[in-house]
């Protein structure tokens, strides 16, 4: 191809440290990369960043099943890598790279992709080029983590569960703080305390339970 470019974040993610109301936000760092052949002339180069998230779900009135959708744009930027000009940009044949800074504040909501909806964020770079080019465009989706304050006090309260199972075992049900990051492991102690002598368990088991909540975004219509 005589013209190819890409966009190559500096990292893999954007992790936010700390609840919304308190997060400082992060800076993301990259490049713009283009790739031509021949001597070529472009108006601009630009850097535009969007995050929308959306949600669907089922409604019946009228005795009909209906499907809505929502969506609501979180953020929008663009960022000027090549700045319009009287006179075009003419880029010599080779590799060329533009670099970049994009914010991200911390109130922003973190990736999300599941069956009912999402959270977005798309890095969009947009070459234009003088008539009868086109313009060329790349797409590279971000995403957005956040994990807690590691020393923050509710992130360190442990949780303790005591109670007693069917009426003659009373048992006891640890986690050493309250939240969990991507990727950490939950240790769960269990102990039991059995008022019968010799008592035996067949098997001792516990489960996680993923809770989704979905909210309504601004722009709501008929599918």
């Amino acid at each position: 191809m005589p013209f190819r470019m890409e966009i190559v974040p500096y990292e893999d993610q954007v992790v936010l440290h700390g609840p919304p109301s308190e997060s400082g936000g992060v800076v993301l760092e990259g490049k713009v990369v283009i790739y031509i052949l021949e001597e070529t002339k472009i108006k601009s180069l630009s850097l535009k960043l969007t995050g929308k998230a959306k949600a669907s779900w089922k409604c019946t009135y009228d005795g009909k099943t209906h499907v809505r959708h929502a969506k609501r744009e979180i953020i929008k930027m663009v960022k000027p890598l090549l700045p319009v000009k009287t006179e075009l940009h003419v880029l010599p044949p080779g590799k060329h790279e533009f670099g970049f800074e994009i914010p991200f504040e911390g109130s922003l909501p973190e990736t999300v992709h599941v069956k009912n909806g999402s959270v977005q964020y798309i890095l969009k770079a947009i070459a234009d080029r003088p008539f009868p080019k086109r313009k060329a465009t790349c797409r590279q989706e971000i995403q957005i983590i956040r994990y807690s304050f590691p020393g923050s006090v509710s992130h360190l309260e442990p949780i303790n569960v005591h109670d007693v199972w069917n009426d003659n075992i009373p048992y006891e049900i640890s986690l050493p703080v309250r939240s969990f990051g991507l990727g950490d492991i939950i240790p769960v102690t269990i102990k039991l305390f059995p008022e019968v002598k010799d008592a035996t368990f067949k098997s001792v088991s516990c489960h996680l339970k993923e809770c989704v909540t979905y909210c309504k975004p601004e722009t709501v219509w008929d599918g």
